[in-house]
């Protein structure tokens, strides 16, 4: 009989030896996830912005229709079930993408990612420092204060061994952080 979580065949060295070999691709697809969670994120504070648009508009002409600052619902009004069906298929793939981040985000922190113990490229890191800041952004828009919370540790466990270990990914992190907090059009809808 095996004790429990000890395997023969992989030890856990040899684990994070592969997963570190595997970073690039990791990086890869922590990218394509959180620009795919920062697009709808855009598209939702536009929505969000025309409806207060129009909503001023109203009240600037005098207007007695009467508008809801929620666009979504306006624009459900005229959709038939099937529509309604793909936009909570949307907001279900959506939810998976999110759990996708704070997993790598987790598996990121497991193997020490950008610590001075792993040997990595400078372009990885450097990256990874990017990547690791827009999911700070991210993170902060999560529904519960738990949530937001849960998120905001992970991504400062990844930010403190990346800052301690490398000049580099402590000047990307900072300019990232400012030109985040600058120009970011969803932190003004928080």
């Amino acid at each position: 009989m095996q004790k429990k979580n000890s395997y023969t065949c992989m030890k856990q060295h040899q684990l994070m030896n592969v997963l570190n070999e595997c970073l690039p691709k990791i990086l890869q697809i922590l990218e394509v996830t959180l620009n795919k969670l920062i697009l709808r994120m855009d598209i939702d504070s536009s929505e969000r912005n025309m409806g207060r648009y129009r909503e001023q508009q109203n009240q600037a002409n005098n207007n007695t229709i009467d508008t809801d600052s929620n666009t979504s619902k306006r624009l459900r009004l005229g959709l038939n079930s099937d529509d309604w069906n793909e936009e909570e298929e949307e907001e279900a793939y959506d939810a998976r993408r999110l759990n996708l981040a704070h997993t790598i985000i987790d598996l990121l922190n497991t193997i020490e990612a950008g610590s001075k113990t792993s040997v990595v490229r400078t372009t990885e890191i450097l990256k990874l420092s990017v990547l690791s800041v827009k999911y700070f952004f991210i993170s902060l828009t999560e529904r519960t204060s738990t949530q937001r919370s849960a998120a905001v540790n992970r991504v400062y466990i990844l930010l403190q061994q990346q800052c301690r270990a490398r000049k580099a990914c402590r000047t990307a992190c900072l300019r990232e952080l400012i030109e985040g907090a600058t120009f970011s059009v969803n932190l003004k809808n928080l």
